[in-house]
């Protein structure tokens, strides 16, 4: 009798999972933003990770995880979440060290013209 159960449980197992499933894509300073945004060819930007979750979305995703390789992200804009984001999971890669920043990089050509210089100081 318990072998039984055990087997009509199966199919009803297989449709929770199905139900439960999950869009998954990763984010790499290496990757870039033409590819599938995969562990092996991943996105190179937040903003190219969130529009692929919310066509998940779209398509009937519940859930969508983003997995953040380690590195300094240098964000050109302000990342919005907004409704169509809810069931979004942005997440660092475990044991690796990610940092979004606001800042953008120093130009050449405009460190070169500015007439700012670094403080000397001596020691007493």
């Amino acid at each position: 009798m318990r072998r039984r159960t055990t087997t009509s449980l199966l199919p009803l197992l297989g449709l929770l999972a199905g139900v439960c499933s999950a869009a998954e894509f990763h984010v790499s300073l290496t990757g870039g933003d033409t590819g599938p945004g995969t562990k092996q060819r991943p996105f190179a930007t937040l903003s190219r990770a969130q529009e692929a979750a919310r066509q998940a979305r779209a398509q009937g995703d519940k859930a969508v995880r983003v997995t953040v390789r380690g590195g300094v992200y240098f964000l050109a804009e302000s990342l919005t979440l907004e409704p169509q984001d809810s069931g979004l999971t942005i997440e660092g890669a475990k044991g690796e060290e990610v940092v979004w920043s606001a800042a953008t990089l120093p130009r050449r050509k405009a460190m070169a013209s500015a007439s700012w210089a670094p403080a000397r100081t001596t020691s007493a």
